[in-house]
Order: C-alpha cells, then sequence, then structure tokens
C-alpha cells in the first residue's frame, strides 16, 4: 500500500520526545491488538517495521488472553511467541529485562492478582 503509514500503540523514538505522530527513525514498535484488526493489517504493519533501518524490535500484544510475540532483528526476525506468565522478555539495548506477567499488570489478566 503506498502512503500506509501505521501508528503503533507504543513507539520508542532515540531523542527528545516530541508532538511528531510519524518517524521513521524508530528502535521499537508495539501493537496492541483489538477486535478491529485484522491479520492482513497486522501482517502489513509488522512488514514495515522490520523494514525500518533503525527498528530494534516490533511486540504484538493480545490484551485478552496471556499472548505476546516479540520480533527481534539480532534474531532475523523470527517471532519469539509467549505465553506463560513467567516466559522472560530480555532487550539487552535498552536494559530491559522482564516477564510477560509485568506486561498485564493493571488488566484483568494479572496473573499476579489475589
Amino acid at each position: 500500500m503506498r502512503n500506509f503509514h501505521p501508528q503503533p500503540d507504543v513507539v520508542i523514538v532515540p531523542g527528545i520526545a516530541g508532538y511528531d505522530l510519524y518517524s521513521e527513525h524508530f528502535q521499537l514498535v508495539a501493537e496492541v491488538l483489538s477486535p478491529s484488526n485484522t491479520r492482513v493489517e497486522i501482517d502489513l504493519k509488522l512488514r514495515q517495521y522490520r523494514e525500518a533501518p533503525d527498528n530494534l524490535y516490533a511486540v504484538v500484544i493480545e490484551p485478552r488472553e496471556l499472548l505476546v510475540t516479540i520480533y527481534a532483528r539480532r534474531h532475523d526476525w523470527e517471532p519469539a511467541t509467549l505465553t506463560k506468565a513467567h516466559d522472560s522478555i530480555d532487550m539487552p539495548e535498552f536494559g530491559l529485562r522482564c516477564v510477560v506477567a509485568d506486561l498485564y499488570s493493571g488488566t484483568p489478566l494479572n496473573p499476579r492478582r489475589g
């Protein structure tokens, strides 16, 4: 699609935060799926995210179940699917190490809830 400029739910852009809605120089993007997302739309977004020269990660989060898929440049963009609360998320380029449960904190799926 020409002129398709996806707007991810989360983006990490180097530098000082601004109000720009589009950047070609990002290092991580994340999509939180909604019922309106189609597989074709997500696949198109992922293709663009992988082609971005500075991007290191694309993350897809399913909010209705514990399901996180991480695509990392350092792993040739092969998807890593995480489905357990204790599954580790490691992004050493950002000094980040957490578990899937951390992404669901404060949601109805919070595995650490009472």
